[in-house]
């Protein structure tokens, strides 16, 4: 515990507590930020911020901070409980013991849930989705109970969702893998981008979803996805991830062709960038 007091600030956490304050003080943020973060966060520290006087005391303020951060952990908690009940569930204690081992030992997860950013509720609402999944598929004899952890898996999912948008990303490179092999498949993971798009496989639940409705996948350069940023920031205005401008980056780039008649929508999300030199 003594890390969420020692720990410094990310300038994006005291970007968040300020966004959750305009939402508590009946304010909304400026439109570029309501683009690229979902409200959930917000939602929820603003909640938080009812017992503090945050405007008036000093004290109050820092407690804010603090309480925060200490909420993310109980969520990274969360996210441990349910990583061992999944390993459980799917090789026994010995394989629950090992991934929630391999959790809680990452840097990147340690140091991002002490941290107050949305993917920390996000992927905790994520992972009791997967958790109400495996038990809807699992063999019940009650259609009842079956329904009721598929409402439950949905209601995760959703609450997931509105936390981060990322949780609908499938990752494009192992997708492509995946469907030319017609099985899941490692692949590996690179490029600019690789950090929200490349996962290095698809899941055995996702799979056959996208074997469904996906029709093609379309791979893109790094120099596309950069010349994607520099395009939306010179003509929109708008400070995209690599990520987020990798499908706008098919379309520019002409990796992607429509059809005479097509209408085409591009979605472009994310906005884990500070840097608009996207030449650097």
């Amino acid at each position: 515990m003594s890390l969420i007091r020692t720990r410094t600030f990310d300038t994006d956490e005291l970007e968040h507590l300020h966004a959750a304050w305009s939402y508590h003080e009946g304010l909304l943020p400026y439109r570029d930020f309501s683009e690229h973060h979902m409200p959930g966060i917000y939602y929820l520290l603003s909640a938080l911020m009812r017992r503090y006087d945050i405007v008036h005391q000093v004290n109050d303020t820092i407690a804010t901070l603090f309480a925060a951060r200490t909420l993310m952990w109980l969520f990274a908690g969360a996210i441990i409980v349910l990583t061992f009940r999944l390993g459980t569930r799917y090789g026994g204690k010995a394989v629950g013991w090992l991934s929630t081992a391999f959790l809680s030992l990452s840097v990147v997860f340690v140091g991002r849930s002490l941290e107050i950013r949305p993917d920390v509720p996000a992927a905790a609402f994520w992972v009791a989705s997967q958790w109400a999944l495996v038990n809807a598929l699992a063999p019940l004899d009650e259609v009842r109970a079956r329904r009721q952890w598929w409402m439950l898996g949905g209601l995760m999912l959703g609450a997931a969702l509105t936390f981060t948008q990322k949780a609908l990303l499938a990752g494009p490179g192992f997708v492509t893998r995946a469907l030319a092999a017609g099985r899941p498949v490692d692949a590996e993971a690179g490029g600019i981008a690789a950090d929200s798009l490349a996962p290095r496989q698809i899941g055995e639940l996702v799979f056959p979803i996208a074997q469904r409705h996906v029709e093609r996948v379309v791979l893109v350069e790094d120099a596309a996805i950069r010349q994607a940023q520099e395009t939306l920031w010179k003509t929109l205005r708008v400070v995209a991830e690599p990520g987020g401008a990798a499908a706008f980056a098919a379309l520019i780039s002409g990796r992607y062709q429509p059809r005479p008649g097509e209408r085409v929508g591009v979605m472009v999300s994310g906005g884990n960038t500070t840097a608009v030199d996207f030449g650097r």
